[in-house]
């Protein structure tokens, strides 16, 4: 400014002293209200404001009384608003393939162990329709086989599918090892999958004729034909069904044959077994766990035989089955 200028504007006091750069005067800026924010929310992107303040200038009574497109006030501002802050990206976590070389070659999400109908028509040497019921004569069984429509010539690829998803549900897919034991038996038990009932009448489970049946809950007669093997490991007495059951709110007790001609009860009451009911308790102190005891003696076919079977029937065929399956996957 002038000379005169300058001494008139300090004779007033209002001249800037001698050295100082005036201030930036201060702007009027305007906020559009977002989805999800409040007044204090608002308040921190903007520099030397406070809530209550952008509240009087807007005169806002009631600070949680604003709305989405509400152009607000924001006093005091002598620079831009503050971006909001950019949120940190979620690291992606790189998942093993089938090349890395740290991978271990027993883990399942490693890609290995890969179940596919190519696998398990030659394991069962099933090459034709799955689940016809054709290996057995028996009257008792074919009449009620032959109403179990819903399973005869199951669709491979879907059977495929219901068993990796019931597999990963009950952790029985916690490595290949444990994956391998798990097929090796429901190949046996279902008779390289042409069954998920028993080929037997059940006279066998009959109270007065098993010495156990009383203790598993076969109480009457008609109990060993009732209760009798169902589902890919053929769950026996009517004590089981009855647990399962309880655990899946299905009263199979009165309506046991749906373990049988339903596969998604076939598949799930087998997973079911493998993890609460098989036959060893104390050793490892599994308590009915079958993953537990893979845990501690991976190849052992004989102790999960035993698990399952309750005893070593069809034994051979079990360990060759599985000793197939780690040859396939290339697993010592």
């Amino acid at each position: 400014m002038s000379c005169n200028l300058f001494a008139a504007a300090k004779k007033q006091g209002i001249a800037p002293k001698a050295g100082t750069v005036p201030k930036e005067p201060i702007k009027e800026i305007s906020h559009v209200v977002r989805k999800g924010e409040t007044l204090s929310s608002i308040a921190g992107r903007y520099k030397d404001v406070t809530y209550q303040e952008i509240a009087q200038a807007n005169n806002i009574a009631d600070p949680n009384n604003i709305y989405v497109g509400q152009r607000l006030k924001i006093p005091n501002q002598t620079l831009v608003p503050k971006a909001p802050k950019t949120p940190k990206p979620t690291p992606q976590i790189k998942q093993p393939s089938d090349e890395t070389s740290t991978c271990r070659p027993d883990r399942t999400g490693c890609g290995r162990c890969k179940i596919t109908v190519k696998l398990l028509n030659k394991l069962t040497r099933n090459y034709g329709a799955w689940f016809m019921g054709k290996g057995s004569r028996s009257t008792i069984y074919k009449n009620e086989f032959k109403t179990y429509t819903q399973i005869h010539n199951f669709d491979k690829e879907k059977f495929i599918k219901i068993l990796n998803q019931k597999m990963h549900h009950y952790g029985i897919d916690k490595s290949c090892y444990h994956v391998a034991h798990f097929l090796a038996q429901i190949i046996h038990e279902s008779a390289h999958f042409d069954t998920t009932l028993e080929y037997g009448s059940g006279h066998n489970y009959e109270p007065g004729v098993h010495r156990d049946a009383l203790k598993n809950g076969n109480t009457h007669y008609g109990d060993g034909k009732k209760y009798r093997g169902r589902g890919l490991l053929q769950l026996t007495w009517k004590n089981n069904y009855k647990a399962y059951g309880y655990y899946k709110g299905v009263d199979f007790v009165k309506y046991p044959e749906k373990i049988g001609n339903t596969m998604e009860y076939a598949i799930d009451v087998s997973c079911w077994f493998w993890r609460h009911k098989g036959a060893v308790y104390k050793k490892y102190n599994a308590k009915g766990d079958i993953n537990i005891l893979i845990d501690h003696d991976k190849k052992n076919v004989k102790l999960i035989t035993l698990a399952v079977n309750g005893g070593y029937n069809g034994l051979s065929e079990r360990m060759h089955i599985f000793n197939t399956i780690l040859n396939e996957w290339g697993l010592k």
